[in-house]
């Protein structure tokens, strides 16, 4: 019983916590992509 509990809980914070990010993306961490330095853009040349 105890263990059904816990799993039912932590299954409800993850849909809301999903739910949440789909309602609001900008909580989603901004990833700034990956560096180049001094390599030819492949896509801008």
């Amino acid at each position: 019983m105890k263990t059904s509990l816990v799993l039912l809980t932590i299954f409800i914070v993850v849909l809301l916590s999903i739910s949440l990010v789909l309602a609001n993306p900008a909580l989603l961490p901004k990833h700034p992509g990956y560096p180049i330095g001094k390599a030819v853009d492949p896509v801008s040349g």
